[in-house]
């Protein structure tokens, strides 16, 4: 298993390392975040292969250089795999195995003429090259359904990598070699092996006919070489001919691709000019209509200040009047002004202090209304409380229950396996073979599937007990809140008790009686507002005494004459100031419309219409390159012209360029190369012949006896080649067949957790190839006929299926790059209970390692599922956290 995982400026990641256990580990984030970067370091550190277009953009970008390291585990050894990466392309690889801390180097470099290959020897280790464990052990983003896409012969091959097949290979490629070795050690005594004895007895006479045949063959030969010379010549300058021009249509496609993409940014450039020339022709509208205006409203401002000015005047004239009217009653009309004082002082000293009295009784009320029910709620705050600490253990007690019965599901399904292959036969054992009755109840299959459908329904039990604690807890929950808020009203209005409340009540109830009072207009009434008042209305009692005897009626009526002109003039004057103020606010509306001009430097309309125009002749350039057709996007501008011209040389040096005459030219060249080169070895061979046949014909009857006794022996060795160590063999296919049917027991127990209409899948051995068959309750389903999730369903079922298999490989890794794609809500539900199932297959003996990695994090929520690492993409780059 993988322990640790490193990358230092690697694609996306700055400086990352996490941190691996065995069972299930979640990496989780949005697209982009860089999570399948950890597929591409695990196998570019392993084998020096990613899924990246080159080797240079696995360096994090502004970097020179980078690299990628894992630790892993496999049988009780450490190892340490680690390859850096410069911009140059250049590779540093070395692996490490681990003891007590120390590393010592094992491997090193990937230059095989040296007998360097650190990739050769973690391929031993692992027992796996990159390629099957891609298919085996990664299944990329997109790529879930690769499994049952795979041609039957490859899947077969994949199959006899991942049960060990291939060291019945490497057994069968040992008696291949001390066959080889064998003959090779009688050809090197005799010149012959036993393969050659029926050629040996033909080849005596052969020689002798081949003597007479050879030369008129050899003179054939010559002319087909100068002739096959001739056309070569004449095809090769053809060739470079069509070469060139199928370069030229390349970079045809590159100057197209380079013209479409200039003249986009160069329409959104301009779009955005018509935009912004637009808004200007949308603020400035209006605003040399309102200058004009600007010189008449100056004169009627100008006219109404003079009228209001002599209105004010002639208020002022009348008011001296009364002046002199009042200095002719004396001091009486002294007191008069005074009463009038201090009646309206009184007035407004009592307005006041009722103003300040109602917003001291508005407060007050505020106090009570925000405090109304506060104390009430207090007082529930110990019991909900109790309620939230009750339901939050009775809650996570649910929840621990519904895993433990989980668990005992996985335990019991486990038995229930154990339990089919353990059958009574004849009332016999099927280990020991003694007679026996009947099984014990925990080895009947009946009797743990009845327990099996017993402990769901206490799942279902539980859950439901589960779902109602948690709403218990939200609505405890919602409580406190409302109780904590009545806290914070409480402290805010520094309230201790309800005494408090009431003492308050009482406070308003005596305010607002003296309101009322106050209230009544009548001065007598007013004064009882507090003693300020009363002493003032004392002082006004004194003056009405001093009053006495004034003709207050025929000096009130003078007055009032007087006030009332002063009334009129003061309309008068109102109604210019109100004029004024029409004028000044649309002098204000000219300047600001002077103030857009200015912001926009647009001194006439003149300017307004030149800009409309240019509008209109960037929208006629937009459409016009909004056509897509290559010569009108060329219009767009210069550049662009530069750039159709350059095109059309391109297209004028490609004209006449046939691709498919150009293969077959092609492939012509290289059977006529071909046919030199068969030529050249024909013509050697006939050559040969002619020196060795007299020699070859005596030595060949001496040669046949002895080959007879080695072609015996190398038959026996054969047979056991073919029948023991050969990947066609019986016990090959044994080994096979026993895998198929693990892998279709385990992938139908996974399918049935994915509640899909496909009961069971069946993988099957026909010839050279393995098959999948799917079965419903009721027929055969065709792999074509499955609905999208359905392939994604089985595929998975399989993948997983696989996985168990591998428990006992080395690596004992399985990843999956977005498994959820195409799965509905339902299945993504059924592929978290699976992986919980994994997560417990990992922590057990077998201590098989799944990592899991997409972008659906809501769908792990509450779960228990094993690690989880959350990655984030930041300016620094991906950042990745424990959750």
């Amino acid at each position: 298993m993988i322990t640790s995982i490193e990358l230092g400026d690697f694609l996306s990641h700055e400086k990352t390392t996490i941190d691996l256990e065995d069972g299930v580990t979640i990496f989780v984030g949005e697209n982009g975040a860089g999570k399948s970067s950890i597929i591409d370091a695990i196998t570019f550190s392993l084998f020096g292969k990613h899924t990246r277009k080159s080797n240079k953009g696995l360096i994090r970008r502004g970097n020179n250089q980078g690299y990628a390291k894992i630790k892993f585990s496999i049988k009780d050894k450490q190892y340490e795999a680690e390859r850096k990466i410069d911009s140059k392309g250049s590779l540093n690889a070395t692996l490490f195995e681990v003891t007590d801390n120390n590393r010592v180097q094992i491997a090193a470099g990937e230059r095989k003429q040296f007998k360097e290959s650190m990739t050769e020897q973690v391929e031993k280790i692992i027992g796996m090259s990159f390629e099957k464990l891609k298919i085996a052990s990664i299944v990329q983003q997109g790529e879930l359904n690769s499994i049952i896409n795979a041609k039957p012969k490859e899947f077969k091959e994949l199959l006899n990598a991942i049960i060990g097949i291939d060291k019945l290979d490497i057994a069968s490629e040992s008696m291949k070699k001390i066959t080889k070795e064998f003959r090779e050690e009688n050809r090197t005594e005799s010149g012959h092996d036993d393969t050659q004895i029926d050629i040996l007895r033909k080849d005596s006479k052969k020689y002798q006919d081949e003597l007479k045949k050879t030369k008129p063959k050899k003179d054939k030969l010559e002319l087909q070489k100068k002739d096959l010379d001739k056309k070569i010549t004449k095809l090769e300058g053809e060739e470079s001919l069509e070469k060139e021009k199928k370069f030229n249509i390349g970079q045809l496609k590159e100057k197209t691709s380079d013209l479409e993409n200039y003249v986009g940014n160069e329409i959104k450039k301009i779009e955005d000019e018509i935009d912004r020339n637009k808004g200007i022709i949308r603020n400035c509208e209006g605003c040399f209509k309102k200058l004009k205006q600007k010189a008449g409203f100056v004169k009627k401002l100008e006219r109404a200040t003079e009228e209001e000015i002599d209105a004010g005047n002639k208020i002022q004239e009348i008011k001296e009047q009364i002046g002199t009217l009042e200095a002719e009653q004396g001091g009486k009309k002294d007191k008069i002004v005074q009463l009038k004082e201090k009646t309206r002082d009184l007035q407004n000293y009592v307005d006041s202090k009722i103003k300040e009295i109602k917003d001291e009784i508005g407060r007050n009320k505020e106090i009570i209304r925000s405090c109304k029910g506060c104390f009430e709620k207090l007082g529930q705050k110990t019991g909900f409380e109790k309620n939230l600490k009750k339901a939050t253990e009775e809650e996570r007690d649910a929840h621990d229950k519904i895993q433990k019965i989980k668990e005992e599901i996985v335990s019991l399904k486990e038995q229930e396996n154990l339990a089919e292959k353990l059958q009574l036969k004849d009332n016999k054992c099927p280990v020991c073979g003694s007679e026996v009755e009947e099984l014990k109840p925990w080895l009947q299959v009946d009797h743990i599937k009845e327990k099996i459908i017993k402990l769901k329904q206490n799942i279902d039990s539980k859950k439901e007990e589960e779902d109602n604690h948690s709403q218990e807890k939200i609505e405890s929950t919602n409580k406190l809140k409302e109780i904590s808020a009545a806290e914070t009203i409480l402290d805010t209005y520094s309230i201790k008790n309800e005494e408090e409340l009431v003492s308050i009540q009482k406070k308003i109830e005596v305010k607002e009686k003296k309101v009322s009072l106050a209230d009544s207009k009548k001065l007598e009434d007013m004064s009882q507002i507090d003693e300020h008042a009363k002493v003032k209305f004392g002082e006004i009692l004194e003056l009405r005494l001093k009053t006495e005897g004034f003709d207050k009626a025929k000096f009130e009526k003078k007055i009032n004459e007087l006030n009332e002109n002063i009334k009129s003039k003061e309309k008068e004057r109102e109604a210019k100031d109100k004029e004024k103020n029409e004028f000044d606010e649309e002098l204000g509306k000219i300047k600001v419309a002077e103030t857009i001009l200015d912001t926009y430097s647009i001194k006439n309309e003149e300017e307004l219409v030149s800009i409309q125009k240019k509008i209109e002749v960037k929208e006629k350039k937009v459409s016009l390159a909004d056509s897509k057709k290559l010569e009108d996007m060329s219009q767009i501008d210069e550049h662009a012209k530069v750039k159709f011209g350059e095109i059309l040389e391109l297209r004028l040096k490609t004209e006449g360029f046939d691709k498919a005459k150009f293969e077959k030219k092609t492939i012509e060249l290289k059977q006529k190369r071909e046919d030199k080169a068969n030529n050249y070895k024909n013509l050697g061979i006939v050559e040969d012949q002619i020196k060795t046949a007299e020699k070859q014909s005596s030595e060949i009857k001496e040669s046949i006896l002895e080959l007879e006794k080695v072609k015996d022996y190398i038959s026996r060795l054969d047979n056991i080649q073919k029948h023991v160590f050969s990947r066609d063999g019986s016990v090959a296919t044994s080994l096979r067949s026993w895998a198929l049917n693990s892998i279709s027991i385990k992938a139908s127990e996974y399918l049935s957790v994915l509640n899909t209409k496909i009961q069971r899948i069946a993988l099957s051995e026909k010839a050279r190839d393995v098959s999948i068959a799917c079965y419903s309750k009721t027929e055969v389903l065709e792999l074509e006929s499955l609905s999208g999730g359905e392939k994604v369903s089985v595929a998975l079922a399989l993948r997983l299926g696989m996985a168990n298999l591998l428990g006992s490989s080395n690596l004992n890794l399985m990843i999956l790059d977005e498994p959820t794609t195409h799965l509905d809500a339902e299945r993504k539900k059924s592929l978290v209970e699976v992986l919980t199932q994994l997560s417990g297959i990992g922590k057990s003996q077998s201590a098989m390692q799944f990592l899991i990695i997409t972008h659906d994090a809501e769908i792990f929520e509450n779960e228990h599922v094993g690690q989880v690492h959350e990655f984030k993409s930041t300016e620094e780059g991906s950042k990745v956290t424990e959750l």
